[in-house]
């Protein structure tokens, strides 16, 4: 049995602590998110799109734009976001 690109991405997001969103409104909007008090050496903390033309745009494909990305945020190097006030057990 062939698995879906959406559980390939929900899998993945696991293993890395990623969050996934998806809405559909007027078109589909997306964003995956590191976990709370961390962010790239390149400064970021989301990667995410839109896709307008969503009714010519599978579903398949958005989610692999959407592993894409998840996977872009992976290669980086993940550091504590020095603006964020998260406690520290010792």
């Amino acid at each position: 049995m062939r698995t879906s690109t959406k559980k390939k991405c929900e899998a993945y997001a696991a293993q890395h602590f990623i969050t996934i969103t998806v809405r559909r409104r007027c078109g589909v909007w997306y964003s995956v998110d590191l976990p709370e008090g961390l962010i790239t050496e390149s400064g970021n903390t989301t990667r995410g799109g839109e896709v307008d033309d969503w009714e010519d745009v599978s579903m398949a494909e958005i989610w692999g734009a959407i592993m894409d990305d998840m996977e872009a945020l992976v290669w980086e190097k993940w550091i504590v976001n020095p603006d964020c006030n998260l406690e520290v057990a010792s």
